[in-house]
């Protein structure tokens, strides 16, 4: 797929991740434009994988960069802590947004990048590691491991906060 062509087709898709996470037309402009600006170097990789992982590589990156700007700015997003819940499939300890934002700003790429593409693009571990090259079973690791991994940091804070 062309540049142009991979521009047109994401562009949306990206901008939603960004605004979503911003809350601002112009940080969410930002960052899709930062996140082109990466991807043109590395255009002969990226215009050869299948439409798909490009179009889920430009996801991540945009949510990336956003939650890059986010932390730069000083911004907060008010999260749905209905959706939190059940991406834990429990409880959370009380947290604010901004402490949410920054545990899952603080897992690891390969943790975050399969929540983001479970529970906020609806894909399922198939999905996930067709388009992250992997086999189901390792997406489901780490969906696994991610949604222990989200808990454990909420809890260690918690724990800190009583010493």
């Amino acid at each position: 797929m062309d540049f142009e062509t991979a521009y047109w087709k994401n562009k949306a898709k990206m901008y939603s991740v960004a605004w979503r996470l911003l809350q601002s037309q112009e940080l969410a402009e930002e960052a899709v434009h930062d996140v082109f600006v990466k991807a043109v170097p590395l255009w002969d990789e990226l215009s050869g994988l299948k439409p798909r992982r490009l179009t889920a590589w430009l996801l991540l990156a945009v949510r990336y960069r956003a939650l890059d700007i986010l932390g730069k700015e000083e911004r907060s997003t008010p999260m749905q802590e209905e959706a939190l819940e059940l991406l834990l499939k429990q409880p959370l300890p009380e947290a604010s947004p901004e402490d949410m934002l920054r545990y899952f700003k603080d897992l690891p790429q390969k943790y975050g990048a399969v929540l983001l593409l479970h529970y906020i693009y609806g894909y399922q571990a198939r999905e996930i590691g067709e388009l992250l090259g992997i086999v189901t079973n390792t997406a489901e690791q780490r969906l696994s491991r991610a949604r222990r991994l989200l808990r454990k940091l909420i809890e260690d804070e918690e724990k800190e906060g009583w010493d």
